[in-house]
């Protein structure tokens, strides 16, 4: 499973922090962090995970030093990890994924975007995490 986190605009952790803390514990999970933020936000990041207890969580932290193009970065990482499920709030790059048919993708929707049809659209982590616990097998 494959997760992409907004550093620089989010100050506190999404609802459903907890929830992926107890799944990592559970062998049968696996976490990546993958962030599509320019190589100048390294810092920042490390110091956000640890202030939020994070950096335990994730088996591998992927940033783009590079300065990819998000949509293009975070599709390499998807098919070097060869993930199975993938998390992003960006509806551009979630509508890019889904095309490639290369994992499920799922979509954290923002109050704007709401409206949009999407298949595994949810509003905040916690309920994404749960839509992915709960169709596991169907993969």
């Amino acid at each position: 499973m494959i997760w992409s986190v907004v550093f620089g605009s989010s100050m506190l952790p999404a609802q459903g922090v907890e929830l992926l803390r107890e799944m990592a514990t559970d062998p049968r999970w696996e976490f990546h962090l993958v962030t599509a933020r320019f190589s100048f936000l390294q810092d920042d990041l490390a110091k956000w995970l640890n202030k939020n207890g994070l950096t335990d969580v994730f088996k591998t932290i992927n940033l783009n030093k590079k300065d990819d193009q998000p949509h293009l970065f975070k599709e390499e990482i998807m098919k070097r990890l060869n993930v199975h499920y993938f998390v992003d709030d960006n509806l551009d790059i979630v509508e890019y994924l889904a095309k490639k048919k290369n994992a499920k993708i799922y979509w954290i929707y923002n109050f704007i975007d709401r409206s949009y049809p999407y298949e595994f659209k949810y509003p905040y982590l916690e309920k994404a995490l749960r839509g992915i616990a709960t169709n596991e097998d169907t993969f």
